[in-house]
């Protein structure tokens, strides 16, 4: 058997290692293939991933930078900020649209005011949208974590609630096909749903305020409004961002949309 000499072995050894690490699948990958979906975004050309999780939890978090800096949403549209200031804060989110914001963030140890955002232009400013190949000393901002989750356009936040958007909540809408939810419409953007099913009752109160609700079925759609105490008109597509979602209106046109089915491609 030929024997090989101590210098030879170790330059076997490092041909293989720089023939391995020549292969994608074995190097330490930056972002996950899931990265690379439509839960990832750029602001001041740092990358960020934004994750929702089973129980709704979304995740805001830089992506190859040192950084520990994280936002996490919870179930409920309250947040809690890591790694940005001295202590853990939290975010108290009243309003996250993509025309209202209504934020403070308060240190979860003094209680004091850390950051307030008012406004889309006090959040995302002149942010960058494009990506910067080396980021090097950049440092993570509340703002550019929220700026990230609104550029996602994964949830809104309103008067407290969360809405998620519809085609991320599908299974959810499709294993509760005997409930109604709250919804919003945004104009040319997409069909948002709160995941927590509420009763008839509720759903025909939001149908006469003119606020808009989601059911999986075209005859539970109709009796939102007939329940509400309108004749129900439709059902009509409703147009967003890339997606159609069936209808009904109220005979009046009282502004409510009572939506139901799955989301499809425009």
């Amino acid at each position: 058997m030929k024997k090989f000499s101590h210098g030879k072995v170790i330059a076997v050894f490092l041909v293989l290692v720089l023939v391995v690490s020549s292969f994608p699948a074995f190097a330490s990958p930056i972002a996950s293939i899931h990265d690379l979906d439509d839960n990832y975004v750029f602001v001041d050309g740092v990358k960020f991933s934004v994750q929702t999780h089973e129980d709704y939890t979304v995740v805001v978090k830089p992506v190859g930078v040192n950084s520990d800096a994280k936002l996490v949403v919870d179930m409920y549209g309250q947040g809690t900020v890591y790694g940005v200031y001295y202590h853990t804060a939290n975010v108290h989110i009243n309003d996250l649209t993509f025309d209202t914001v209504d934020i403070v963030v308060t240190c979860q140890v003094t209680s004091e005011t850390l950051d307030t955002f008012g406004s889309i232009s006090s959040v995302m400013g002149d942010s960058y949208d494009g990506q910067i190949s080396i980021v090097i000393g950049i440092k993570i901002t509340t703002g550019m974590l929220i700026t990230a989750l609104l550029k996602t356009a994964t949830i809104i936040i309103v008067a407290g609630a969360k809405f998620h958007a519809i085609s991320t909540v599908t299974d959810t809408l499709r294993s509760q096909q005997g409930w109604w939810f709250e919804a919003h419409v945004v104009k040319k953007r997409d069909v948002y749903v709160n995941p927590f099913p509420i009763c008839i009752d509720a759903a025909a109160h939001r149908i006469r305020n003119g606020i808009d609700v989601y059911t999986f079925t075209k005859s539970k759609a109709r009796k939102a409004v007939t329940h509400a105490g309108f004749r129900a008109e439709g059902p009509e597509w409703h147009t967003a961002a890339g997606v159609q979602l069936q209808h009904f209106h109220t005979h009046t046109r009282n502004g409510s949309h009572s939506l139901f089915g799955l989301p499809r491609p425009r």
